[in-house]
């Protein structure tokens, strides 16, 4: 499934359970999104290549407390980890997944989370030199290849 949500909080990107899906060419998405970007349970993505015309993002607007993993949403909805509120970049349950180069568009700071959740063969975070900051925190759950935050090198603050 891949949609782009046009809610009152500006665009989302969220490609979800796709698990034949190989490449992002063709997304066609530019400039910055007011929203997220999340791509989750897609087995055969290696590359976010596609997106690399994404120069900014902002982040999604859910609120809740965290719940053993699982996050509440304000409605009493159960959500997956993936939708951890406030999140400006969700990759998740990507094994194959070796490069975040598809990211080097964008610059300035994420102002929200980075989330990266068992992305098993990557190994750094080289894609993201244009990140100067993270308002927010950054996560990183059984991503068993990460050898190295490079790519995170210009990131001068998180919070």
């Amino acid at each position: 499934m891949c949609s782009s949500d046009l809610g009152a909080h500006g665009v989302t990107i969220l490609i979800k359970d796709s698990p034949r899906l190989t490449s992002l060419d063709g997304l066609g998405v530019e400039g910055a999104l007011l929203g997220s970007f999340r791509v989750a349970g897609c087995g055969a993505l290696r590359s976010l290549e596609g997106s690399h015309r994404i120069t900014a993002l902002g982040k999604d607007w859910q609120a809740g407390p965290p719940e053993h993993g699982v996050w509440a949403s304000r409605s009493g909805v159960r959500l997956p980890a993936a939708w951890i509120p406030g999140v400006s970049i969700a990759l998740q349950d990507l094994p194959v997944l070796e490069s975040l180069r598809g990211l080097r568009g964008l610059t300035g700071s994420l102002p929200g989370h980075l989330f990266v959740w068992r992305c098993l063969a990557l190994r750094s975070f080289t894609g993201l030199e244009g990140v100067t900051g993270v308002h927010g925190s950054v996560h990183v759950t059984e991503s068993t290849e990460l050898i190295s935050f490079s790519g995170l090198d210009n990131v001068k603050y998180i919070f």
